[in-house]
């Protein structure tokens, strides 16, 4: 009776292969439309001009002054020029990378691009 049962368990094999949906196998879910994606497509070699060099410049300048003057301050048991140049000049890098991120949000408009 075993030896019977071996045999037949093959053929149990594939009449379950048969019996079973195969479409569930590859099936992907569906997603809600709160996930939906959309491609666009976006010419990588062309950008638009943006305000960065101008938010640079003011931004450097404006935590720059702040720098020294904040530097000057803390140094005031022992006042010299070093230490507020140190203080303008770390404001001053501060204050050109954040106004220039910031500068290069705002794109130019067509009346800025014209001689």
């Amino acid at each position: 009776m075993v030896l019977e049962l071996r045999k037949l368990l093959p053929l149990g094999g594939v009449i379950a292969m048969a019996v079973v949906p195969q479409r569930g196998v590859a099936q992907r879910p569906e997603l809600p439309r709160l996930f939906e994606t959309y491609q666009v497509a976006l010419d990588s070699t062309v950008s638009q001009p943006t305000h960065w060099a101008e938010g640079a410049i003011i931004g450097g300048v404006a935590v720059g002054v702040l720098g020294a003057m904040m530097a000057e301050g803390l140094c005031s048991d022992n006042p010299n020029v070093k230490c507020a140049i140190g203080g303008a000049v770390v404001g001053g890098v501060i204050g050109v990378v954040v106004g220039g991120l910031i500068g290069g949000l705002f794109p130019k408009s067509s009346e800025d691009l014209s001689p």
